[in-house]
């Protein structure tokens, strides 16, 4: 499996209107979790954020909040932020267009029935998805992309190996991509613990994405 573990400078500037990193003005960054909510992993995940007082921001998949809803409402209730993951964790470019939007109002619908909030954070799965659907996307959401992805989803890499990419580009403003999945469970509990103590050596802190201004606030109920 061939991925970038670091976003090279380059595609940003083709993208300009997607999130990639934010900012760094201050001293946070973003822990994003993707795939969830996956019964004993996402719980796990939430006891280790809070043990070091940090906030992520969790892209979930619409099926999966159907099906465990009280992790999705306790998610919420820890101080968490919340995205749009699709409905069925549909890959873009085999999708039709009309196919993947409805999946994405789908997954808004449910999390909103669940929650109470229509999430404005959309993160493609796969990092792929239709030109041809983005300017419907783009009308209701934020699309959130990444800076670091470690690879904890790579089942060619140890989880020594997905530590090494994790820590090696930190830095203010980075936007990680990790997973909450049974897949990726015994690389996520051994890479997470020792990310967080390190960001929090170098004085940074883990924090949600931000609402984006120029989209109306997350509904509540």
């Amino acid at each position: 499996m061939m991925y970038l573990v670091k976003t090279p400078p380059f595609i940003p500037l083709l993208f300009p209107k997607y999130w990639w990193q934010l900012p760094a003005k201050t001293k946070e960054l973003y822990l994003t979790f993707d795939d969830g909510p996956t019964p004993n992993v996402t719980e796990w995940v939430l006891k280790e954020l809070a043990r070091y007082q940090a906030k992520a921001t969790f892209f979930l998949v619409g099926n999966n909040v159907s099906k465990f809803p009280e992790i999705t409402r306790q998610i919420i209730s820890e101080g968490h932020e919340i995205g749009n993951h699709t409905y069925t964790h549909l890959h873009g470019w085999k999708a039709h267009p009309e196919k993947y939007l409805e999946e994405i109002n789908r997954t808004n619908d449910v999390i909103y029935q669940t929650t109470g909030r229509i999430p404005t954070l959309f993160r493609p799965p796969y990092g792929k998805f239709s030109r041809f659907a983005r300017p419907a996307i783009l009308q209701r959401h934020q699309i959130v992309m990444w800076d670091v992805l470690p690879g904890d989803f790579d089942p060619t890499i140890s989880s020594q190996m997905c530590l090494s990419n994790a820590l090696t580009h930190i830095k203010a403003g980075a936007i990680y991509v990790l997973h909450d999945s049974l897949k990726c469970q015994h690389k996520i509990e051994y890479v997470l613990p020792k990310l967080l103590d390190t960001i929090y050596e170098r004085g940074l802190t883990s924090e949600t994405l931000p609402i984006p201004s120029f989209l109306p606030e997350a509904i509540t109920a």
